[in-house]
C-alpha cells in the first residue's frame, strides 16, 4: 500500500504501519512518476475545493495528469 500528499509529512503523522509514503502533486504531473512507479492498480482520491473558484478547472487538469502518468504505454 502506498499514499502519496503534497504534503508527506501529514501522511507521516497519521503512523499508518505498512504504508509508504510518498510526496507527489498532481498538479505538478513531474511529480507522479516516483508516486505510481511499479504500482498495478491506483485509486484517485484528490480534489482542490481549497483552490476557490477554480477548484473545478484545478480537478479535471490534475486528473489528466494522473491518469496520463498511470495510462500503459501505448
Amino acid at each position: 500500500m502506498r499514499a502519496a500528499s503534497r504534503n508527506r509529512k501529514v501522511l507521516e503523522a497519521r503512523g499508518w504501519e505498512g504504508v509508504e509514503v510518498r510526496a507527489a502533486d498532481a498538479l505538478k504531473p513531474e511529480t507522479l512518476a516516483e508516486a505510481v512507479a511499479g504500482m498495478d492498480v491506483a485509486y484517485y482520491l484528490v480534489h482542490s475545493m481549497s483552490a476557490g473558484a477554480a477548484f473545478g478547472r484545478l480537478d479535471l487538469e490534475a486528473a489528466g495528469h494522473f491518469a496520463r502518468r498511470c495510462a500503459p504505454p501505448a
